[in-house]
C-alpha cells in the first residue's frame, strides 16, 4: 500500500464550521439524495452532454439499515480532485470560480454535501477517471476519513461495481444509513414520487435519464416529473441575486371545472 493510503481527520474549512449538518439535512434522506443527484448532473454539464444517473437502494446488515447509491457515467474525478473536493469540507466549488464562473451553472458543493450526508452514518465515494480508480469514505460519527485507493489501475470488477463499461469514466456516491440515524426504512414508491417532482430535480429528470432501482424488490422506475395541468400564464427568465445564471420561472393557472 502506498504512503497515500492512511487515516486521518477531515479538515474543516471555516466556511463549513458555520454550517450545521443536522439542520442542513433535516433528518431527511431525500435531501441527501438531492445533493448527490445535482452533483451527478453537474458532472454531465461539465462534459457538455446528457446521460444516465442511476440510484440504487438496498438493505444492509447491522449496524446499518440500508444504503442508497447514486452513480453517473460522466467524467469521474482524479485522485487529487477527490481529495480536494471531499477532504476540505465546505470549500467553495472551484468549478464556479474564475473563467468557469456562470458558464456551466453548476450547483453541487461536493465537500459540503459529503459532510452533510455522512451524518446518516457513513458515505463512500468511488471514481474512475482516465482508467484510474480512487475511493475514500467518511464516518459521520467521528468525522474520520479513510482513503481506500488513489489512482490505482482499474480492474474489470471495479468497472462492474461502478456500473461502467471498460474504458468509461464515472463517479459513485453511497450513503450507508445507521440504525440510530433512521427509525424507519423509507418507502421506495414515495422516494420515487418525491424525487420525480422535487423542484430542484424536475429539469434534471427531463434532461437526464434518472433510474431508481430498488434491489430489495427488483423494481426499476424512471424518474419523470408530473406535468402541471392548467393554463401557462408566466414563462420567463428571472435574475437571482448572487448567481450569474438566470432561472426560468413558469406559473400555471389551475382551471377548475364545474361540479
Amino acid at each position: 500500500m502506498s504512503q497515500d493510503n492512511f487515516t486521518g481527520k477531515v479538515i474543516y474549512d471555516p466556511r463549513a464550521i458555520r454550517q450545521d449538518t443536522l439542520d442542513a439535512m433535516r433528518g431527511d434522506i431525500v435531501v441527501g439524495l438531492i445533493e448527490f443527484i445535482t452533483n451527478a448532473d453537474d458532472a454531465y454539464r461539465k462534459v457538455k452532454r446528457n446521460g444516465k444517473i442511476e440510484i440504487e437502494f438496498k438493505g444492509l446488515e447491522k449496524p446499518f439499515k440500508y444504503s442508497i447509491t447514486v452513480r453517473d457515467h460522466a467524467r469521474g474525478l482524479s485522485a487529487s480532485e477527490l481529495k480536494d473536493k471531499f477532504l476540505t469540507i465546505g470549500k467553495e466549488n472551484t468549478d464556479n470560480l474564475g473563467a468557469n464562473r456562470g458558464e456551466e451553472g453548476t450547483r453541487g458543493l461536493f465537500g459540503r454535501g459529503a459532510k452533510d450526508v455522512a451524518v446518516f452514518g457513513k458515505v463512500k465515494f468511488e471514481t474512475i477517471n482516465n482508467n484510474k480508480f480512487s475511493a475514500l469514505e467518511i464516518d459521520g460519527y467521528t468525522w474520520e476519513y479513510k482513503i481506500l485507493a488513489l489512482d490505482e489501475a482499474v480492474t474489470t470488477d471495479k468497472y462492474l461495481k461502478l456500473g461502467l463499461e471498460d474504458g468509461e469514466s464515472g463517479f459513485s456516491a453511497e450513503v450507508m444509513v445507521n440504525e440510530t440515524r433512521s427509525t424507519t426504512i423509507p418507502n421506495s414508491k414515495k422516494i420515487v414520487e418525491c424525487l420525480s417532482n422535487h423542484v430542484a430535480l424536475r429539469e434534471i429528470n427531463v434532461n437526464q435519464t434518472v433510474i431508481f432501482n430498488d434491489l430489495r424488490t427488483n423494481q426499476v422506475s424512471i424518474l419523470m416529473p408530473t406535468q402541471p395541468k392548467g393554463e401557462l400564464v408566466v414563462d420567463k427568465e428571472v435574475v437571482v441575486k448572487g448567481y450569474d445564471k438566470k432561472a426560468r420561472l413558469k406559473i400555471w393557472k389551475l382551471i377548475v371545472t364545474g361540479k
